[in-house]
């Protein structure tokens, strides 16, 4: 059995408004040696088969359709799709977002012959899209610029904020028989907990191009097509806030001796956080009101 130089893994749950640019981002590849899983996860079936339906022929065999009965959730619809499949490298693709045609051929060509044997996943930079969704179903863009400029993926930095998003990230498959899968308990951002395990042990390339391009919509009035950041805001910090405090717990397990090295520098580490807090929240609202400016 030939196997495809990268399984592309796209969640999805009854978002055909969606769904087809996603389709034709993965299908206008210069790169075709992939393939395509979409998990429908708990959504409806004759629904997804519809929109499929006129790409079919262009799949040809790269194409497998999963129908799960029941929601699996975020981390468990990835799961479903990298289990169905084996690959050389692996990227999750949202049914909300899109890559520049050259992605997989420049991401596949670092890791192929740029990377150094101790990097196991590259990423792109982002161009990030603010969207919404107009009456009569079009996709209006309000607003768009580059999304958290990685020059590079360095693990110290990663643990303050996830540097990326998997739309941007093609890694090695084998990292998830080594690794294990996403983890379900962490939901929203089972992503940034893969990244921070990868870190662990392995490094993370970057190529500085906008090759992917990570879809928001911030005033979504349908939570269906609502962005997973943007609607769930209040669930993202909790999860964030569990994540952070469970890995430093187990750095105290290991280490008690260093409770009063975090007391010596906790203070002027969150002085200089709440300053950088306040400098970006201006950037924020300068945001928000060339996003109301244009709408």
């Amino acid at each position: 059995m030939t196997v495809p130089k990268v399984a592309i893994i796209t969640r999805t749950k009854d978002r055909p408004q969606l769904l087809p640019r996603a389709i034709e981002s993965v299908l206008n590849q210069t790169c075709t040696d992939w393939i395509h899983v979409i998990v429908n996860d708990g959504g409806d079936v004759e629904a997804l088969d519809q929109v499929l339906k006129p790409y079919l022929g262009r799949y040809g065999d790269r194409i497998k359709v999963l129908h799960q009965k029941e929601s699996l959730g975020m981390q468990g619809a990835s799961n479903a799709g990298i289990q169905s499949t084996v690959s050389k490298y692996l990227v999750i693709h949202d049914d909300d977002d899109s890559w520049n045609p050259l992605f997989l051929e420049k991401t596949t060509h670092y890791l192929d012959e740029v990377a150094p044997e101790t990097t196991k996943g590259v990423v792109s930079h982002i161009q990030w899209i603010q969207e919404r969704l107009s009456e009569s179903g079009a996709i209006e863009t309000t607003w768009q610029g580059e999304y958290l400029p990685a020059n590079s993926i360095d693990f110290f930095s990663a643990f303050a904020r996830n540097p990326t998003a998997p739309i941007a990230f093609v890694y090695h498959y084998s990292l998830h028989e080594e690794l294990g899968f996403y983890d379900t308990k962490w939901d929203v951002l089972g992503d940034w907990d893969f990244l921070l395990r990868i870190l662990a042990q392995y490094d993370i390339g970057t190529i500085h191009e906008r090759l992917a391009n990570y879809h928001w919509r911030v005033k979504s009035s349908d939570p269906v097509y609502a962005n997973s950041v943007t609607d769930g805001l209040s669930h993202h910090i909790r999860l964030r806030n569990q994540l952070q405090n469970e890995g430093l717990r187990k750095f105290l397990e290991q280490y008690p001796e260093s409770r009063g090295a975090l007391f010596s520098i906790a203070e002027p580490l969150i002085a200089l956080l709440d300053t950088v807090k306040r400098i970006e929240e201006g950037g924020t609202s300068k945001l928000q009101k060339l996003d109301k400016a244009i709408s």
